[in-house]
């Protein structure tokens, strides 16, 4: 008998996260596509780098895709961008 899988869509939360105690934002740099963002977490006690790419049509709603580093946190060569077409994706 074959497993029956679940097709509903399963919606998170829309309550907006908060930072932790002691997180600021360090940097934020926008080019046409994408926003570098430096935030510092009292957790890792470091500023940590993030990106956010943008699609190329912002003027209708866009599905979020969050690709997640490794315990590199993406400072080293294994990332999204590093070895992805990720930024293309989004073009």
């Amino acid at each position: 008998m074959p497993t029956r899988v679940a097709t509903t869509p399963v919606f998170a939360d829309a309550t907006p996260a908060q930072a932790a105690p002691g997180a600021y934002l360090v940097s934020q740099t926008r080019t046409d596509q994408a926003v570098e963002i430096s935030v510092y977490s009292p957790s890792m006690d470091r500023t940590i780098a993030l990106r956010v790419l943008r699609p190329a049509d912002t003027s209708t709603p866009a599905p979020t895709l969050y690709l997640l580093n490794g315990a590199g946190g993406g400072e080293d060569s294994a990332n999204w961008p590093g070895q992805t077409d990720a930024a293309g994706f989004f073009a």
